[in-house]
């Protein structure tokens, strides 16, 4: 004979089963939710606010994730957190997620971009080479032409722009004989750098290399060894035999040769020839993805 179960005893059953499950869905503490940062520009360190809901009132009971750093949380209420990234967050892309670790509760991921400020000190030094030729004959004042980065520039001991990054120069003094004192002349700077990869250029401030034709109409062709200084500093071919190169030597020579030629009165730099510059001014770029570490001598 059947019996008819009485119906608190139903709801009893019920309840149970859903206790046994993990508990009543009303019960059930809301997943975190961020909808969006209020930065533009996140950097390493810095305080950022993710508004969103159900973030809670307690701090102690949040845990942050950019990407694999952990974030500190400075400051909590129901819609909105205040969290300070690390220090030593590498620039680049990554999810942030919050997570609930009472009730392990996560939130979606929201994508995050962190830029960070380089710079690169004045009295810097740049080993470059030309990549085409320049003449008194052929270039005038305000033309520009490309070198070659030949060694890295570093900063905190991570590579800035490896060797083969591209530097713009430009003709800062082109004259030919007998406009001063019957000799030709050919000077540039560096103004630009980008590096491989990458459309954002980056102004360089630098001193300045110049040259001065030989007294004579004799093709001469002379290799200079390059040392470290104020500018290329080549001896350039010069009346009496003596170097008149702009800048003046400090530090050790580079192991590096250049060849000056002159062709009659003119001046002519080859392709290929190596400078040293140093930076007057600081590099201060602001970069969007980590830096690669520099290798060990």
């Amino acid at each position: 004979m059947l019996t008819h179960t009485p119906v608190s005893i139903r709801i009893l059953w019920i309840v149970a089963l859903f206790t046994a499950l993990g508990g009543l869905p009303a019960c059930r503490q809301p997943s975190p939710h961020i909808d969006n940062v209020d930065s533009k520009k996140i950097q390493p360190g810095s305080t950022i606010k993710l508004d969103g809901s159900n973030f809670g009132k307690d701090s102690s009971e949040l845990a942050v994730k950019v990407g694999t750093y952990d974030a500190s949380v400075a400051a909590v209420t129901p819609e909105s957190i205040r969290v300070e990234l690390p220090k030593k967050l590498p620039a680049g892309d990554y999810d942030v997620i919050v997570t609930n670790v009472k009730s392990g509760q996560s939130s979606p991921p929201l994508s995050l971009k962190v830029i960070e400020k380089v710079k690169i000190p004045a009295g810097t030094r740049l080993h470059v080479r030309t990549d085409e030729r320049i003449s008194s004959d052929k270039n005038l004042v305000g033309d520009t032409f490309r070198l070659i980065l030949e060694t890295p520039i570093l900063s905190n001991n991570r590579i800035f722009a490896p060797p083969g990054s591209s530097v713009t120069g430009r003709v800062i003094l082109a004259k030919e004989p007998g406009r001063v004192k019957g000799r030709a002349e050919i000077g540039f700077t560096l103004i630009e750098l980008r590096r491989p990869g990458s459309e954002q250029f980056f102004q360089l401030v630098t001193d300045d290399f110049s040259s001065q034709a030989k007294s004579t109409t004799k093709r001469d062709a002379t290799t200079i060894g390059i040392t470290t200084g104020l500018g290329a500093v080549i001896g350039a071919i010069a009346g009496g035999g003596k170097g008149a190169a702009i800048g003046a030597v400090a530090g050790a020579g580079t192991g590096t040769g250049v060849v000056l030629l002159t062709k009659g009165d003119q001046v002519m730099i080859p392709a290929n020839a190596g400078f040293t510059f140093i930076l007057q001014q600081p590099i201060e770029a602001e970069i969007t993805e980590p830096l690669p570490p520099a290798q060990s001598p």
